[in-house]
């Protein structure tokens, strides 16, 4: 399996780190375009309603995502 990743600007959300889009060649016929969110959400007694509250804002940010790089096969969240 081979990944391809390019840094995506411009996301602006308080519980993201980074967000990036990968091109993910794994075992199909077509390459997926793959949207990596990296949080800013730790281990604390917090953690799981910050989860939701991303959840909730994930649309719009693979909104903004894909007005920036176009379209998205999937999203990846990636916890700290």
């Amino acid at each position: 399996m081979l990944n391809i990743s390019k840094k995506v600007s411009g996301i602006v959300h308080p519980l993201v780190r980074d967000v990036y889009l990968k091109k993910d060649f794994g075992y199909r016929k077509r390459a997926q375009d793959v949207l990596v969110i990296e949080t800013a959400i730790g281990n604390d007694n917090e953690s799981s309603q910050k989860f939701y509250d991303l959840l909730i804002d994930l649309q719009a940010i693979e909104h903004q995502a894909e007005q920036a790089v176009g379209h998205i096969d999937r999203v990846d969240i990636v916890t700290h």
